[in-house]
């Protein structure tokens, strides 16, 4: 197997890992499992390995405040999942719909500043 290919396998199980280990904690304390999810830990791995890379922190710089745009923009997915009680909406209609908006809202966002 390539290198490269390798690197790819390793990094979408590792990704996988952390999925399912972030479930298994939401499953016995969700609270933690909140905490964990609201830190963008992801972010803070991709800087670093980017900076790792190539020692330049403009393109980090410029994906930082991209961030700052599309993190309140992926909120609205949120809002069908957290009042589905309130909406009388099951799990996948609230999911589908939050996906929906969230949708809209990164697509209207970046068909306004092409």
């Amino acid at each position: 197997m390539p290198a490269g290919m390798l690197k790819l396998v390793v990094n979408g199980f590792l990704a996988g890992l952390v999925v399912v280990a972030v479930g298994e904690i939401a499953r016995r304390s969700p609270r933690v499992a909140d905490v964990i999810l609201a830190v963008p830990l992801v972010v803070f791995a991709v800087y670093a390995v980017m900076y790792l890379q190539v020692p330049d922190i403009a393109p980090i710089s410029r994906m930082a405040r991209q961030m700052l745009v599309l993190v309140p923009l992926s909120l609205p997915f949120f809002v069908p999942i957290a009042f589905a009680d309130r909406l009388h909406l099951t799990f996948w209609p609230a999911f589908a719909i939050g996906l929906m908006l969230v949708t809209a809202s990164v697509s209207t966002y970046l068909w306004l500043t092409r």
